[in-house]
């Protein structure tokens, strides 16, 4: 559902949000 393209540097960016709001909830599995 999501571009691997263009998440290829936002997804580092959420992942790194997730984990620090979350606790690497969703970054977790997305890594």
């Amino acid at each position: 559902m999501h571009q691997p393209q263009r998440f290829g540097q936002v997804e580092v960016r959420v992942v790194g949000e997730n984990m620090l709001t979350e606790g690497g909830k969703v970054g977790g599995t997305k890594v």
